[in-house]
């Protein structure tokens, strides 16, 4: 719900599945693997392998854990199977950080050899991202909740280029509703500019005053077209 609620303000569309949408899917496809004899017992867990082998080959995937349990492995596959299959998908672009480029590669190599992916047919390619830190240069931990949430440099965002606004006097030239578009168009635009002038595979260090100086510079371009418009 509150995901849907950013998505809402920034104007994305999304259909969200979480991770128990491909429970059932999980368990058909493990028996898909066993069946197939694409599965090895390692230790109490069920392991696939993904490319041929040779010293460069990747760690395997963990389909099983000892316990009987599922793994991202085991998810991430499931979900490329209900994309290809289901979904008639022809190019998949994942979004992750960096660091996770050679589990999306196994998974792509094992779905490969159980025949879940045809590379002629179905392109796949991983977009990934340098790793996001805060100011003490430690990395953010989503689980956790030690991150600053995007509903939160929002808000601040919002409040910063009304103030900005009000500076300039805009909000005595304006009616609430166009305030309101051009506030809610520089903040925005501001914050998206301040991430997307970041390499998109180094590293980021996240501070609300690293978004500030973007107010500043931009401010003029986004509000001279929106205003004489």
């Amino acid at each position: 719900m509150e995901f849907s609620k950013i998505y809402s303000r920034l104007g994305i569309r999304i259909s969200e599945r979480g991770e128990s949408f491909y429970q059932g899917l999980m368990e058909s496809l493990v028996h898909e693997l066993k069946t197939k004899g694409f599965l090895e017992e390692d230790e109490g867990r069920w392991i696939m392998w993904g490319g041929s082998e040779g010293k460069d080959r990747n760690p395997p995937l963990t389909i099983i854990k000892s316990d009987g349990g599922f793994t991202y492995d085991t998810s991430d596959m499931a979900a490329l199977k209900y994309r290809i299959e289901e979904d008639k998908a022809t190019w998949v672009i994942y979004v992750t950080d960096a660091g996770q480029v050679t589990h999306f590669h196994t998974v792509w190599e094992a779905a490969e050899r159980a025949g879940i992916w045809d590379r002629a047919k179905v392109r796949l390619d991983h977009a990934g991202f340098g790793v996001v830190l805060g100011d003490d240069k430690k990395k953010f931990k989503t689980r956790s909740g030690d991150t600053v949430k995007l509903s939160d440099l929002l808000d601040e965002g919002m409040k910063r280029a009304g103030e900005k606004l009000r500076e300039k006097g805009r909000d005595k030239e304006l009616s609430e509703e166009e305030f309101g578009a051009i506030e809610k168009a520089v903040a925005y635009g501001c914050i998206k500019y301040a991430d997307l002038s970041h390499s998109r595979n180094g590293e980021y260090v996240f501070s609300f005053d690293r978004v500030r100086p973007s107010f500043s510079i931009l401010f003029p371009y986004f509000v001279l077209p929106l205003y004489f418009f």
